[in-house]
C-alpha cells in the first residue's frame, strides 16, 4: 500500500486544552487531531506540527501532517475529520503534500500576534483572546521597543531538545 502525506491547516480556540502536544494532565489539540484521523482512516498514526503551542494558545493557521494509506480524498479527509472533532478545531484545508514535507522542518515561517485590550472594562467575550490591561499604555514607547522585534531572526536558541 502506498503512503501518501497529508498536511492540514488547522485553527482552534486553545482555551480548553493542555496546548497542542499530548499531556498527561489534561486534553491536548494533537489528541483529539490524532483521534478523529483515528477514527476516520481505522489508521493509528502520529500527527508532526509545525509548532507547538502552550496550554490556552490559539491558532488561525497551524501547520499539521500526517502519513496514511488512507485512499480518502483531501475533500473528504476535511469534511470527515471535521465530524470527528470538537467545535473548537476546524480543519481549514487539507492538501496531499510531497513525501518529504515534514510540518515541523518545512516551515518557512511562524507569526505571532499578540493582542491588547487597553480598557479599564473588560468585555467578558474578549477574556479568552487579549491581554487585559487597564492603567494607560505608552504607545512611543512600546513602538521604540516593537521595533527590535522586527525582521529575521532564529530563535533555535529557545527551543527545548529533548
Amino acid at each position: 500500500m502506498v503512503m501518501r502525506n497529508i498536511k492540514l491547516t488547522l485553527a482552534y480556540d486553545g482555551s480548553e486544552y493542555a496546548g497542542w502536544q499530548v499531556q498527561p494532565n489534561g486534553v491536548s489539540v494533537q489528541s483529539c487531531v490524532e483521534a478523529a484521523i483515528e477514527k476516520l482512516t481505522q489508521q493509528k498514526t502520529g500527527v508532526l506540527v509545525a509548532g507547538r503551542t502552550d496550554a490556552g494558545v490559539h491558532a488561525l493557521g497551524q501547520v499539521a501532517s500526517f502519513q496514511t494509506e488512507s485512499k480518502i480524498p483531501c475533500k473528504n479527509i476535511q469534511t470527515g475529520l471535521q465530524r470527528f472533532l470538537p467545535d473548537s478545531i476546524c480543519v481549514r484545508e487539507v492538501a496531499e503534500v510531497a513525501p518529504d514535507f515534514h510540518a515541523t522542518y518545512s516551515a518557512v515561517q511562524k507569526r505571532y500576534r499578540y493582542v491588547i485590550h487597553n480598557s479599564s472594562v473588560n468585555y467578558p467575550f474578549l477574556k479568552r483572546y487579549v491581554c487585559e490591561f487597564a492603567r494607560p499604555l505608552d504607545a512611543e514607547q512600546m513602538h521604540v521597543g516593537g521595533q527590535h522585534l522586527l525582521g529575521k531572526h532564529d530563535f533555535r536558541c529557545f527551543e527545548s531538545h529533548f
